[in-house]
């Protein structure tokens, strides 16, 4: 065992006190501070979060008033497929669907009729396509169905990759897709 008296031993004992400090400064209070900070962050996010609640909730009353107030402008005007029968009201729906393929660009190479059936919207009205085309085409066509009016509905859409080559937006697709409409008689012949 190695005794060091006066300066040497001051100083010795002096680092190793140092080291113990900087061991627990390291190890217990650095992360209880970081620990304090990240709980002090969350508590004034949940205080702003809070406080923004709070003007929201005391708006509230002031936008319902407001929507009663005004004609309710976002609610579409009925618009259902034309035709006087589902049998009538399919081949309008089957003319406009084969219409916005032509000009998407996308082939269509079977049509099928869907039972009609009631829905809450009215008499719901589909057709189920095969059809084939490029990948921009064919969303494209999904996509001018989705705008078209009268208001149709994309269900179903099952797309294969039939190019080798990998895939790519111009890669040629097959797919089905099914397409309804609604007609608004709750009576269907």
């Amino acid at each position: 065992m190695i005794v060091l008296n006066g300066r040497r031993g001051q100083i010795v004992a002096a680092g190793l006190l140092l080291a113990v400090l900087s061991l627990a400064w390291i190890g217990i209070v650095a992360p209880l501070a970081e620990l304090y900070q990240e709980r002090s962050l969350a508590l004034q996010e949940r205080q702003n979060l809070a406080a923004q609640m709070h003007v929201l909730a005391a708006s509230l009353p002031g936008l319902r008033a407001a929507a009663i107030a005004e004609p309710d402008r976002r609610r579409p005007v009925a618009s259902g497929l034309a035709g006087g029968t589902d049998a009538l009201a399919a081949a309008n729906l089957q003319t406009l669907v084969g219409q916005i393929a032509s000009g998407s660009g996308v082939t269509i190479s079977s049509v099928d009729t869907i039972t009609p059936q009631n829905s809450l919207w009215g008499r719901r009205i589909g057709v189920s396509l095969r059809l084939n085309g490029t990948y921009r085409a064919i969303v494209t066509f999904v996509s001018r169905v989705l705008l078209a009016q009268p208001k149709m509905v994309v269900d179903d859409l099952e797309l294969h990759n039939t190019s080798t080559t990998g895939a790519t937006p111009d890669s040629l697709l097959d797919g089905s897709v099914s397409v309804f409409g609604f007609r608004m008689s709750s009576h269907g012949s």
